[in-house]
C-alpha cells in the first residue's frame, strides 16, 4: 500500500458534500490522487438535495459529477480509457464498469482492517462507479432524453401487444436514450423512474451471431442514499426473434441469483419492458407526436454585471435544466380506458370501444412492404348511442 498523503478537501463544502465525505470516512475510504477525491465527492452528491429529484444523468450533471469526471480525465492519463469506452456506442456500459472499478482499484485505498467494513467500503466504491459508468456512457455517446406524456401512458397501457412481435421492430432513435417515466405511469412500471436504452453491436460477438444488443438500465430511487439500477441485454442475432422469447432467455442468465433477487426482477422486467416497447414503437410511428424541448440549450450560460456568488448560484439553477423530447399527446382523448362491450339482445352489435393496438399494415407494390402503424381505441357503433330505446 502506497504511503498516504494528505486528503484534499471539495473546494466547496456543501451539506451534500459532507454527507459523502461522512459516508467514506465511516468506511475508511480515500484516494491517492486529489482530484479523483474531488471528483467522487461532487458525484456523490446527486443523490442529496437539491439533486435527487432531478431526471438520474440530469443529476449526474448537475451535481458537478460530469466536470469533475471530465478533469480526472484531463488529469490522469490512465483514465482516459474509461472515457474513450464511454463514449463508444458500441461498447458495452458493464464493460465501462468493469474498466472504471480496475481504475479505482489502482487510485482508492482503505483504512478499515475488519472484512465486515472492507466489504461495506468495496460495496459503496462499486455501486458508485456502476452509477458513474451509466451516467458517462450516456453524456459522452450523446445521449437523448424522451419524456412520455402521462396522457401517452393512459393510451399506450390499454394496448395489446402481440406475444410474437418481432425485435427487429424496434429501432430505438437514439444509441444512448434515457426514457423518463411519468410519475402516473410509475406505478405500472415497477416504480422506475429513468429507463436507460443502449444500443451496440458488441465488439466481442462472434460474426453472424450477434447483430446487436439492447441493453436496458432501469433505475429507482430506494432512499435518500441509494438509487437502485438494474441491467437486462438482449442479444440479436435474429431480428425476427420475438421480443418475449429474447426476455426469456435474458432472464435464464439471472437464474444463478438469489432467490430474492431473481423474484424482484421477475416482477421488475416484463413490467419495464412493457413499457419501454409500447414507447419505442410510438417513437416509430410517422404520425407520432414528438416536440422538443430546448429549455437547457436555451439558457444563458454567462451573466455579466453579477458578482460571483450570485452568478455561480444562476449558473447551478441552470444546471438543473435539460433538453428532452416530449412525447405523445398533452391531453387525454375521451376514447383512453374504454372497455369493450357486447351484443345487444337483438343481435346488434352494441357500442363498445375497440382496444388500440399496433400492427403491421401491407402496403407497397404488389403488398410486398410492411410499415407499422397504431390504430387508436375506436369507438364501434357509435350511431346507437343516440337512438332512443
Amino acid at each position: 500500500m502506497k504511503a498516504r498523503t494528505a486528503r484534499k478537501q471539495p473546494v466547496e463544502i456543501d451539506p451534500a458534500c459532507r454527507l459523502v465525505q461522512q459516508r467514506l470516512d465511516s468506511v475508511g475510504l480515500w484516494f491517492t490522487e486529489p482530484i479523483v477525491h474531488e471528483m467522487f465527492v461532487l458525484s456523490g452528491r446527486s443523490l442529496n438535495e437539491p439533486f435527487r429529484n432531478l431526471p438520474v444523468p440530469v443529476a449526474f450533471r448537475a451535481c458537478g459529477g460530469l466536470r469533475a469526471w471530465n478533469s480526472v480525465f484531463e488529469a490522469l492519463p490512465a483514465s482516459r480509457s474509461v472515457r474513450d469506452m464511454a463514449g463508444d456506442p458500441d461498447e458495452l456500459v458493464v464493460d465501462v464498469q468493469e474498466t472504471l472499478n480496475a481504475l479505482m482499484q489502482a487510485i482508492c485505498r482503505c483504512d478499515a482492517t475488519d472484512d465486515e467494513t472492507l466489504r461495506e467500503a468495496s460495496y459503496y466504491a462499486q455501486g458508485r462507479m456502476a452509477h458513474a459508468s451509466l451516467a458517462l456512457s450516456f453524456w459522452l455517446r450523446g445521449g437523448t432524453l424522451y419524456e412520455p406524456t402521462p396522457a401517452l401512458g393512459g393510451l399506450l397501457g390499454g394496448v395489446d401487444l402481440s406475444l410474437d412481435l418481432p425485435i427487429g421492430l424496434l429501432r430505438p432513435p437514439a444509441n444512448a436514450m434515457c426514457i423518463l417515466v411519468p410519475i402516473e405511469q410509475r406505478k405500472r412500471c415497477a416504480d422506475v423512474e429513468s429507463i436507460f436504452v443502449f444500443t451496440s453491436k458488441p465488439k466481442c460477438a462472434e460474426p453472424g451471431r450477434v447483430e446487436r444488443a439492447i441493453t436496458l438500465y432501469a433505475a429507482r430511487r430506494k432512499d435518500n442514499e441509494v438509487t437502485q439500477v438494474r441491467d437486462l441485454r438482449m442479444n440479436i442475432g435474429d431480428e425476427t426473434c420475438a421480443v418475449h422469447h429474447l426476455l426469456a432467455r435474458a432472464m435464464k442468465r439471472r437464474e444463478r441469483e438469489s432467490d430474492d433477487e431473481y423474484a424482484s426482477i421477475q416482477v421488475l422486467w416484463p413490467a419495464v419492458l412493457d413499457y419501454t416497447v409500447k414507447t419505442l414503437l410510438y417513437l416509430s410511428l410517422d404520425d407520432a407526436t414528438i416536440s422538443q424541448d430546448r429549455t437547457y440549450s436555451n439558457a444563458p450560460k454567462t451573466f455579466p454585471g453579477l458578482g460571483r456568488r450570485k452568478r455561480e448560484l444562476r449558473q447551478a439553477q441552470i444546471e438543473q435544466l435539460y433538453d428532452r423530447y416530449i412525447v405523445g399527446p398533452t391531453r387525454p382523448d375521451d376514447w383512453a380506458g374504454a372497455q369493450a362491450g357486447e351484443l345487444s339482445l337483438d343481435g346488434q352489435i352494441s357500442p363498445h370501444w375497440r382496444r388500440g393496438h399496433f400492427r403491421q399494415q401491407v402496403h407497397g407494390p404488389q403488398g410486398k412492404q410492411r410499415k407499422l402503424i397504431f390504430i387508436k381505441p375506436t369507438l364501434i357503433r357509435a350511431d346507437l348511442l343516440g337512438t332512443v330505446q
